[in-house]
């Protein structure tokens, strides 16, 4: 059998493979006088080395030599630097691979035979080094490995990557003593091996294993009849012979000391003391697991949530409880994040963020939500804890609870409270702005009451009757604005009836098609089956200019969709937005654009009086505080969505009337009415009262004034046959109209009463009725109206006469 291996041969064979290189692998297996090779390292004592003279030697030199004996195969032994070993097998240069460890990656590439050998893979380093106790503590080291080795891949799988790689053990053990090298893992055979060689055994250390692998040979993936005829040759040699071989290379223990006696009773006493202990170990373990069942009992009962958690926040272990609210298995949650189950745009926050407070403070506690397996949304209040065992790696441990319906009913409650917050203010400012509209009214009344009579006596060609016309409109104008203020405070006295808003919506879209620029496009949605509401026309028609109006204004400079839409929708207990809403059948009308839209604070102040977002001159700022009291009024309630850049949608929601509906047809007025009955007008304001006699005179009417409630319920007890129609203010002092109007019936029961105020809270038709007043007039008066109102009355109470 040759074991030197000749370079002059070695020379031919590398330039044969240059000129035509092997294939792959050996056709056939090797029969008894054929010859087979073996590839192996040549620096692994004392399982194969060489000696001085450079000739391989050791126990697998013996083992191949017996195998050969047994076989009558010839065995050609061609030991190299253990890194070019596998690219020579692979080569087809050699048809067995020896002292080779199994792993994943070389398992794709052979076929291996059972393992003969059990070889430790430990961590050496100098003696002076301390704390190298596990892998992670390699980390900022360069750790010696030889070229080739299996333990480079368990190193990089474990993330150490800063590795220098040598040609041989011995190298590597040569630059640990050279001190080039702190830390080094090779097997542990050629590490004492050469440590010893080199009598530095004492100048260093091991401290844990790396991995234990296991020789086994190998050859090319396929080639399993080589592979059988290796193992059936090496099951010719039995135990004996391995032996030998054994003891030849691994020599024999020293001869037993004269202390040997006493050392087997030692151990013989320690036996019995060793099987006292296991007895009560057995006894121990019954009890312990008697406990840990009893524990794990209670804590698979536990309603609240038990989990642990790595420090990265991966699930190590969760109770049933978890298991049970989430809908996941165990198998789901394990090895997940608490993240995982969260949306999408808060896992990062949240991961960071909880974990960085925990490695910090130690602790982490809040309320998160989460998302159960069939998507239902899930509240949990928790506290996570950072525990840091005496032995063992650090891990975080928590508890958490359901609150989902305590956080929601919470929420709820916020909600309700702002809305009441909300109506509050609007109430407050709303009897404020009724106050301020009784005033201005006052003032107001005269300026129009003059203006139009002047207009009546001047000449079509004066020139002054420009200057009227603007005063008459101007006033006209401020009487609308005072109008809507009493809309906002909801003190406005109008007449509600039963009406389909369909007409209105289309007429109105009519309007806004010829005011509104060709580059906001306007899409309609009515639905022609959304049931009566009662409402006042006039109001539902400024309800949507003011919506339709505001959403121009947002899309003014990048145009874009006004959608008008109107439907009847049936609302549940769960769907009401507001408290004072019931649930039923709704008239709902929605105005969107696609605008600028608006943030949460900007939402919070649109219903506030004179609040406006536009540029000086272009907007009050009464519009949808209008809009917001006109809507209040009729029982309805008004809700708006609006994000930045996003567009807004406002939704007004009308109770839906049951019964019959007809449709009324407006009268037109006619030319203005006059008369000769005689009149008891009453007012505390002296302009007014002035303007409205000479009002009435200029219409024939005969006219008793007072100033004073108190004295023209004198003047009508003295005669109270001699009127035929009282008209009072209702707010004056000493006495309101209510209440006069009241005395006046305790005395003529059927004298017709007509009521003029700005605004009343204190009254209503009901009971107007009652108090004998026929009529309402709407400050500031208007001849005309105040001519037809006056006919109206009296001809309605002429023809009862009749009757």
């Amino acid at each position: 059998m040759n074991y030197r291996i000749n370079s002059w041969w070695l020379f031919v064979l590398l330039l044969l493979y240059c000129i035509a290189p092997f294939s792959g692998q050996a056709e056939n297996t090797p029969k008894k006088g054929e010859t087979i090779r073996v590839v192996l390292d040549d620096n692994y004592p004392p399982y194969i080395f060489r000696d001085f003279n450079g000739d391989i030697q050791g126990i697998l030199v013996d083992e191949w030599q017996l195998w050969e004996e047994k076989t009558g195969i010839k065995v050609n032994l061609i030991a190299m630097d253990w890194n070019k070993a596998q690219a020579f097998l692979l080569k087809g240069k050699a048809d067995v691979i020896d002292t080779f460890f199994f792993t994943e990656k070389r398992a794709k590439l052979y076929e291996y035979t059972k393992p003969y050998a059990t070889i430790d893979v430990p961590v050496f380093f100098h003696k002076n080094l301390g704390g190298i106790i596990d892998i992670a503590s390699l980390q900022g080291f360069t750790i010696g490995v030889k070229a080739g080795d299996a333990c480079i891949d368990v190193l990089k799988k474990q993330g150490i990557t800063s590795l220098k790689e040598y040609n041989s053990y011995e190298a590597i053990v040569k630059a640990a003593v050279d001190h080039q090298i702190k830390v080094f893992s090779i097997d542990k055979p050629p590490a004492f091996y050469y440590l010893y060689k080199m009598n530095c055994e004492d100048e260093f250390r091991y401290s844990f294993k790396l991995y234990t692998g296991k020789f086994h040979r190998a050859v090319k993936k396929g080639r399993t009849d080589i592979l059988k005829t290796v193992e059936d040759g090496f099951a010719l040699i039995n135990k004996k012979e391995q032996n030998v071989i054994e003891k030849k290379w691994m020599g024999e223990p020293l001869t037993r000391p004269p202390s040997f006696r006493y050392v087997l009773f030692f151990f013989l006493f320690a036996g019995l003391i060793f099987l006292v202990l296991i007895f009560f170990n057995i006894t121990l373990r019954r009890k312990v697991r008697l406990k840990t069942s009893e524990f794990q009992d209670l804590f698979n009962s536990i309603a609240d949530l038990i989990y642990t958690q790595d420090m990265e926040g991966y699930f190590i272990s969760a109770n049933p409880a978890m298991q049970r609210l989430f809908g996941y298995t165990m198998d789901e949650f394990i090895g997940h994040k608490a993240s995982d189950f969260m949306k999408p745009e808060f896992q990062s926050g949240f991961n960071s963020r909880y974990l960085e407070v925990i490695k910090k403070q130690g602790i982490h506690e809040g309320i998160s939500c989460y998302f159960k397996k069939n998507n239902e949304k899930l509240y949990l209040e928790y506290k996570s804890s950072l525990v840091k065992p005496d032995k063992g790696k650090p891990y975080i441990s928590g508890i958490a609870r359901d609150v989902t319906e305590k956080f929601l009913s919470e929420k709820k409650l916020e909600k309700l409270q702002a809305q009441i917050a909300q109506s509050q203010k609007m109430e407050t400012i709303g009897t404020l702005a009724g106050g301020i509209a009784h005033d201005f009214n006052n003032i107001l009344s005269p300026i129009l009451g003059y203006a139009e009579m002047l207009l009546e006596d001047i000449a079509e060609d004066s020139p002054s009757r420009d200057n009227l016309n603007e005063i008459y409109t101007s006033a006209l104008r401020a009487k609308n604005l005072v109008k809507q203020i009493l809309a906002f405070s909801r003190q406005e006295i109008t007449e509600l009836q039963l009406v389909k808003i369909q007409p209105i919506v289309k007429e109105t879209l009519k309007l806004l098609r010829s005011t509104i620029p060709t580059t906001i496009d306007i899409e309609q949605d009515i639905n022609n089956d959304c049931g009566a509401i009662k409402a006042d026309p006039t109001q539902i028609h400024q309800i949507i200019m003011n919506l339709s109006t505001n959403a121009y204004h947002a899309m003014a400079e990048t145009g874009g969709e006004l959608k008008i839409s109107l439907k009847e929708v049936e609302l549940g207990e769960l769907d009401l937005i507001s408290p004072d809403m019931t649930p039923g059948a709704y008239a709902c009308l929605s105005v969107s654009d696609k605008g600028t839209g608006m943030d949460k604070n900007l939402i919070e102040k649109i219903f506030d009086p004179f609040f406006t977002t536009k540029e000086k001159g272009k907007g009050t700022g009464m519009g949808l505080s209008v809009v917001h009291g006109i809507v209040k009024k009729m029982n309805g309630v008004i809700q708006v969505y609006s994000e930045p850049n996003k567009g807004t949608q406002f939704y007004v929601y009308f109770p839906v009337e049951k019964g019959s509906f007809e449709e009324q047809n407006i009268q037109m007025q006619g030319p203005i009415q006059k008369g000769m009955e005689h009149i008891l007008l009453v007012d505390d304001e002296e302009a007014i009262i002035t303007m409205e006699k000479k009002m009435l005179d200029r219409l024939g009417y005969q006219v008793t004034s007072r100033t004073s409630s108190l004295e023209a319920l004198e003047s009508f007890r003295a005669t109270p046959d001699k009127f035929d129609i009282v008209i009072t203010d209702m707010a004056m002092p000493n006495m309101p109209g209510d209440k006069f109007s009241t005395e006046l019936v305790k005395i003529r029961p059927d004298i017709p009463i007509l009521l003029c105020t700005g605004f009343s809270e204190s009254i209503s038709e009901e009971k107007a009725a009652a108090l004998g007043i026929k009529a309402f007039l709407l400050k500031p008066v208007v001849m005309k109206d105040l001519a037809r109102k006056i006919r109206d009355v009296l001809d309605k109470t002429n023809i009862k006469t009749l009757e």
